[in-house]
């Protein structure tokens, strides 16, 4: 199994809490329903909206599935990070122990060891924070354009709403 489809199958769902500030679950509720009620009744004006609100409506699910991706990645990575900093202070707490019994020619080479492993938590500690940003940039990007495709999507859905709300009057 390679990682793709690791990933595929460990991430199918959309994950239930995106950010604070947006309610997927109900976006998904907003753009899913609105979509399968309307279908229904196959005016002219769906015909005409049908194609565009598809197109948007998938659209707005993919950048969801990018979302929830990217934020797993994230957590992915920083839990592996994690993992290496702390197998690192582990041998440096048993470097430690060591010299701390000992007292001969040992110590030099323990000491350029141990100089060693704190330069790696450093650099780790370092690949963590630079991990954090790239997938704060990534998201930002990713919300960006999530919030032009609901936008779109919404507007369609109003014109949509206005047009056949004219046309099943007139009936």
């Amino acid at each position: 199994m390679n990682y793709q489809e690791k990933q595929t199958g460990k991430y199918q769902d959309i994950f239930p809490s995106y950010a604070s500030g947006l309610a997927i679950p109900a976006i998904e509720e907003s753009v899913g329903s609105r979509v399968e009620e309307k279908v229904d009744k196959e005016g002219p004006i769906e015909k005409l909206f049908s194609s565009k609100t598809r197109t948007l409506k998938a659209t707005v699910r993919e950048l969801l599935n990018e979302i929830n991706l990217r934020k797993n990645l994230d957590s992915d990575l920083v839990s592996r990070i994690n993992d290496e900093i702390c197998r690192t202070k582990t041998y440096l707490h048993e470097i430690g122990d060591i010299c701390a019994r000992r007292y001969d020619s040992e110590d030099l080479r323990f000491g350029r060891r141990r100089s060693q492993l704190e330069a790696q938590v450093i650099a780790l500690e370092q690949e963590e924070r630079k991990e954090g940003v790239e997938c704060w940039r990534d998201l930002m990007f990713l919300k960006k354009y999530l919030m032009s495709a609901l936008s779109d999507y919404w507007e369609s859905s109003r014109k949509r709403d206005c047009l056949n709300y004219g046309f099943e009057e007139s009936k």
